[in-house]
């Protein structure tokens, strides 16, 4: 008898997990179990995050209002995850009142937000206005025909962000601030660069075409690498320093890849540009690299 109730108790307390499903694309967080209540569903919105540590989710399809942020995670807010859970933010489009997705106060560090789409926004999809921000990590999030860009955090450091997709947005796709790392995000038709980064960033593995300038345009230092970009006015162009290396470039009406200086330069093809690759001053150009 002893040993059963043992095995019940047991039993009851594996109910409470979280299991990962890992897809191709990204990961998805199921949470399960016994009847406790696990991290806070914002249930309406305008919604408004104020206290550290916490697990935020919504369980449907949402629409904000017109006049307010959607969600909004106040000053201080550090140590919080948002999951969309595979749902859709939409923002009242037309309203004239510049609102955003989500907006990010500071100070903050090591916030989440993942799962899920932002879209219709008059201003951006993910907002972070002044610096202060670091820790940022963005996965499977979607921004997709905001009236200014799809992920405007150039104000923040250290910015993570992997299998995004920016979509359809008027200005810029994805903006990110220095030492941030963009890894396997699609950004395309968006009205500006598809990507920009600061400087010091990884940029890995992406996909950035049909955008109305540069697919993906960097500052100094960067590492841009194994990226495929097409269909923009210029496919790449990678500021002083930067080592530009496995990239693909090709139908982009200006330059395929443009190339500021004392870079590194190997192992990229770029064809069928306006020009498939830059003179680049005082840079080391491997003879592996294909731009005829």
């Amino acid at each position: 008898m002893h040993a059963s109730r043992l095995s019940t108790v047991f039993l009851g307390s594996v109910l409470i997990l979280m299991l990962i499903l890992k897809s191709a694309n990204a990961d998805f967080y199921v949470v399960a179990g016994g009847g406790k209540k696990i991290g806070t569903e914002i249930k309406e919105l305008p919604y408004t995050i104020t206290d550290s540590g916490g697990f935020y989710f919504i369980t449907k399809n949402m629409n904000a209002p017109a006049g307010s942020d959607a969600i909004t995670v106040a000053a201080g807010a550090s140590d919080v995850t948002i999951d969309l859970m595979g749902f859709a933010v939409r923002g009242p489009s037309g309203s004239s009142d510049q609102e955003n997705g989500i907006y990010l106060n500071t100070p903050l560090y090591n916030v989440e937000i993942r799962n899920g789409t932002l879209t219709d926004f008059d201003a951006n999809g993910i907002y972070a206005p002044v610096s202060g921000i670091n820790g940022l990590r963005i996965i499977n999030v979607r921004a997709c025909y905001n009236d200014h860009s799809g992920f405007n955090l150039s104000s923040a450091k250290a910015v993570f962000i992997k299998n995004s997709t920016a979509l359809g947005n008027d200005v810029r796709g994805i903006t990110v601030g220095a030492g941030s790392i963009v890894v396997e995000n699609t950004s395309l038709k968006n009205g500006h660069d598809g990507i920009y980064t600061g400087s010091g960033s990884t940029v890995k593995g992406n996909m950035s075409y049909d955008n109305g300038q540069t697919g993906i345009y960097t500052e100094g230092g960067c590492t841009v690498q194994g990226n495929t970009c097409s269909e923009n006015m210029s496919g790449i162009r990678a500021g002083l320093g930067s080592i530009v290396a496995g990239n693909t470039c090709y139908s982009n009406a200006s330059f395929g890849i443009y190339l500021d200086g004392g870079s590194y330069v190997g192992e990229n093809t770029s064809y069928a540009n306006g020009t498939n690759m830059s003179a680049c001053p005082a840079c080391t150009v491997s003879a592996d690299n294909h731009a005829p």
